[in-house]
């Protein structure tokens, strides 16, 4: 169920984004990799709108590529998906700081002795970090996430860091 909230929820948001995008406004979305603990390794997409110059919304999606295996216990994040408000705070004309917050699942598969069990692990998000446009339509982001998750009544948290390509449409 908590899957279903959580893709719904992206789906509204990208769905939103898709429209803006053939209206050529503040519509955005991002390619890059992302990291748990520097243990795991996500690819990570975001689509984005910029409601004005300070205020946004973006879903993110990513699928685990690289695992931990340590000890003879393997773990991987098999997916993530995420909503969040986006706020910004124009530095010049080519940075930008960035502050958001919102709610994550994120899927993670773990095997010892041969056993594999998974689960989804859910929760609150908040980070920030800095954007460095290269034009108009073109930038590199830079961020940090704290994800505070939930698994069977048990508090999973995690550092979550990115770097990432942004294309304005």
């Amino acid at each position: 169920m908590k899957f279903l909230k959580t893709t719904i929820a992206t789906l509204a948001l990208t769905g939103f984004a898709g429209q803006a995008m053939a209206q050529d406004t503040g519509a955005y979305g991002t390619l890059g990799v992302s990291t748990y603990e520097f243990d795991t390794y996500n690819i990570t997409g975001r689509l984005g709108y910029n409601l004005n110059e300070y205020f946004g919304i973006e879903g993110e999606g990513s699928i685990g590529v690289i695992g931990e295996d340590d000890n003879g216990v393997e773990v991987d994040t098999e997916w993530d998906l995420g909503a969040y408000a986006v706020a910004r705070l124009p530095l010049s004309n080519q940075f930008e700081a960035f502050v958001r917050g919102g709610y994550t699942v994120v899927s993670v598969e773990a095997t010892v002795a041969g056993v594999t069990d998974s689960d989804e692990v859910d929760g609150y998000a908040v980070g920030g970090g800095v954007q460095y446009n290269l034009n108009d339509r073109s930038g590199l982001r830079l961020g940090y996430t704290y994800k505070d998750g939930d698994l069977n009544g048990v508090d999973l948290d995690a550092d979550v860091w990115d770097v990432s390509y942004v294309r304005k449409f």
